[in-house]
């Protein structure tokens, strides 16, 4: 009972925070410091192939989907080193900046987001991300059936669900059900699945169980990591 009263805990305090950052307003925008100065005119390059990233949590994942995280080290893993988000928060110009969606518009009525996928999108596994991939991970998302214990409540305004339809390959459109200021709040709280590699499990009703630790298949068409192996003891490997 008492570890069972612990976990409720965590995952309160997990759920916090994602809800959190979805309603905080924007970050105010100061003149740097000259470290941060420093900081925010760094050159960013293009990523390459290969190379190594080696990163300690204090205790093993439980799973490798994050919907179904409820303790740190599944969300850090499976949402924050595995996943790959709509838009990405830059810590050192303290904004949001582009990463999976191109652009995005609010509209003057603070509800109605017009969004642009990059194009060219591929998962790990060279089938390509498109905006089928992006409705899929919200009806997820929402599922009763898969219970997500952060991201369903995280992802809910007063209530309700955020509506989303597809215009093509690379448009979507998201209505908020109320204003919102600063819906890049809730963009970044979307990792784009795989449906390609999904539909079957959500059709049966078994979505829940994927990528887990102990999953049959290889966790392919993660949009950064192709697989997710347990190397050995305590160790990951997480490759692409």
């Amino acid at each position: 009972m008492k570890h069972q009263s612990l976990q409720h805990i965590l995952i309160l305090i997990l759920t916090a925070m994602l809800f959190a950052t979805a309603c905080q307003p924007p970050p105010q925008q100061t003149a740097p410091t000259t470290r941060q100065g420093e900081a925010a005119s760094r050159e960013r390059t293009i990523g390459i192939r290969g190379g190594s990233l080696v990163y300690r949590v204090t205790s093993p994942p439980k799973t490798f989907n994050y919907l179904m995280a409820a303790e740190e080290a599944s969300l850090t893993v499976a949402f924050y080193l595995m996943g790959g988000r709509l838009v990405e928060f830059d810590h050192d110009g303290q904004r949001y900046v582009p990463a999976l969606a191109e652009t995005w518009h609010l509209g003057d009525d603070g509800r109605t987001l017009d969004l642009i996928l990059r194009d060219g999108l591929k998962f790990s596994d060279g089938q390509p991300l498109t905006s089928d991939d992006v409705l899929f991970t919200l009806r997820a998302i929402y599922d009763e059936r898969t219970a997500s214990p952060l991201f369903k409540d995280a992802m809910t305004i007063s209530g309700r669900q955020i509506e989303v339809s597809a215009q093509d390959p690379r448009r979507l459109r998201f209505v908020f059900p109320e204003f919102v200021a600063t819906p890049e709040n809730y963009l970044s709280n979307i990792a784009v699945l795989p449906r390609h590699v999904l539909a079957e499990d959500f059709n049966k009703g078994k979505l829940r169980d994927a990528y887990g630790v102990t999953y049959g298949r290889e966790t392919h068409a993660i949009p950064i990591f192709l697989s997710a192996d347990k190397a050995s003891g305590l160790d990951y490997l997480l490759s692409k």
